[in-house]
C-alpha cells in the first residue's frame, strides 16, 4: 500500500455531525504560508472568511503540500479565466470557484460552455511543475517582484 493510500480512509458520515479535524501541523512553513496567502486571495476567500481559517485548514490536512497544490491549480485556473467584458466581479469569481470545485469532484456543471472552458484551462496546467505554478501566482500577487495587477 502506498503512503498516499495509507492517508485515505473513506467513510460515510452524517453531514450534521461533521466538525473540524485536529491540528496535525503546529504551523506551516514559510513557503506553505506564502502559497496559502496567494491561494486565499485568489480563491480561498470564497470558501473561508479569513486567511487564518484558510491556513488552519491546511494545518489540519494530513498532506498540506498536496492540498496547497490543489488550491494553486484552482487559483490559477480562476485567474486565467477571462471574459470579454473584463475582470470578474466577486460574485462571478465565487461562481467560477464553485464550478471548479464541482468539476474537481467529478461532477458536471449545468452551464456546459463554462464547464468546457474551465476544463480547458485546468487541462492547460497538466504537466506544469508546482514551482512554475507557484511562480505564476507569485508574479500576480507580488507586484514589487514584477507581478501584475489582478485587474490587468
Amino acid at each position: 500500500m502506498s503512503e498516499e493510500q495509507k492517508d485515505f480512509d473513506q467513510r460515510f458520515v452524517d453531514i450534521d455531525k461533521l466538525s473540524p479535524g485536529p491540528i496535525r501541523h503546529a504551523n506551516l512553513t514559510a513557503a506553505q504560508t506564502m502559497v496559502a496567502d496567494f491561494t486565499f486571495r485568489a480563491a480561498g476567500r470564497f470558501v473561508f472568511r479569513t486567511l487564518e481559517q484558510w491556513e488552519l485548514g491546511f494545518m489540519r490536512d494530513s498532506n498540506p503540500d498536496r492540498e496547497l497544490l490543489f488550491w494553486t491549480a484552482i487559483a490559477l485556473t480562476l485567474l486565467r479565466y477571462n471574459v470579454p467584458s473584463g475582470p470578474l466581479e466577486d460574485a462571478e469569481r465565487e461562481s467560477v470557484v464553485r464550478g471548479l470545485l464541482t468539476i474537481s469532484f467529478g461532477q458536471h456543471l449545468d452551464d456546459r460552455m463554462l464547464e468546457s472552458r474551465l476544463r480547458e484551462l485546468m487541462g492547460a496546467l497538466d504537466g506544469a511543475s508546482p514551482e512554475d505554478m507557484i511562480a505564476e501566482l507569485r508574479a500576480i500577487y507580488e507586484p514589487g517582484e514584477g507581478g501584475r495587477s489582478l485587474n490587468s
